[in-house]
């Protein structure tokens, strides 16, 4: 007995799992759950080769379908023919995707992932911009000065933003963290760069959108604000060793009650602090502060340097 992926396919075709959709029982890439051997000619799914033009044409292998919103707000469609993948639908833009929920489906009554709890997000910047387990998703701007390289603090690859280019976490729009949560990354600015600038680490800044999550470094200081709906809060501390030219680890917690900041491992500040995380329009950003350049004036506020090990933790 055979268990083959028909997944509704007409007699005499099974499904490719290469194309996602369904072809002749001659072809080799048709496949068989655990890697069993086809069915043969002459069995009840295989009774016969089918010409292929007889075949209903294939669907494109990513369209968006039927769409959802999540609690964010966020329009998001489902893919025909890819159960896994979905589209963010902005208004006055292209989709952005497709973005993949593997090994889970996307799933429209949920408007997200189908897929367990969560407590974070991951991004080890080993050649993708997906984070762990697909729950959050990055995109390098459209100017592409956003590069993977093999210098780096964890593992094999690190991010290098070249002075012109940051990176975006579309999926926090409108979907701020509640505390607590923690924001962590590894970050090593060039030596090239001064000591009077106040560089972006992260923030939720748009350029007309103050953030309301905002980490930076500046001749060695980091410092953490966040606004919440009782107020604004902050925590600062000076990193040891050199500021540029070294990797520094950087951690900023928040737990309403308190904002506190860890420094290379160490407790650099505990404030007292109060109140839910205000969410607003803008994407979550590493190494650039839109709003700070255009609103605040100053040098500016882009990273030239490399970030690796983003993790945003929601515990």
């Amino acid at each position: 007995m055979y268990s083959v992926f028909t997944r509704a396919c007409a007699p005499g075709t099974l499904w490719n799992q290469k194309v996602q959709a369904c072809s002749r029982c001659d072809d080799e890439a048709v496949t068989c759950e655990n890697s069993g051997p086809k069915p043969p000619l002459g069995s009840d799914q295989c009774d016969g080769y089918v010409d292929g033009t007889t075949l209903p044409p294939l669907p494109p292998v990513e369209q968006p379908d039927q769409n959802c919103t999540d609690d964010a707000g966020l329009m998001k469609s489902s893919v025909i023919g890819e159960a896994s993948k979905f589209f963010i639908n902005y208004p006055n833009h292209d989709p952005l995707g497709p973005m993949s929920c593997e090994p889970y489906n996307f799933s429209l009554s949920l408007c997200r992932c189908n897929a367990p709890e969560y407590d974070g997000v991951d991004f080890g910047f080993e050649g993708s911009f997906y984070a762990a387990g697909n729950i959050a998703f990055s995109v390098p701007n459209s100017r592409r000065n956003v590069y993977f390289v093999n210098e780096s603090r964890v593992g094999d690859q690190s991010v290098y933003l070249d002075g012109m280019g940051h990176i975006e976490f579309p999926l926090f729009k409108q979907n701020s963290p509640r505390a607590p949560f923690s924001v962590a990354l590894w970050f090593y600015v060039d030596p090239m760069v001064s000591n009077q600038r106040k560089v972006a680490l992260v923030n939720n800044a748009k350029c007309h959108i103050a953030p309301t999550f905002e980490l930076s470094v500046q001749g060695g200081e980091v410092v953490v604000t966040i606004v919440t709906d009782n107020g604004t809060f902050s925590a600062s501390g000076q990193l040891g060793g050199a500021y540029q030219g070294e990797w520094h680890h950087v951690r900023a917690s928040y737990n309403g009650a308190i904002l506190s900041l860890v420094l290379d491992n160490s407790l650099a500040a505990e404030v007292p602090a109060d109140g839910d995380l205000l969410s607003n329009e803008a994407a979550w950003v590493v190494g650039l502060n839109c709003y700070q350049d255009t609103q605040q004036g100053g040098p500016t506020s882009s990273l030239t340097g490399n970030v690796d090990q983003l993790e945003i933790s929601f515990k």
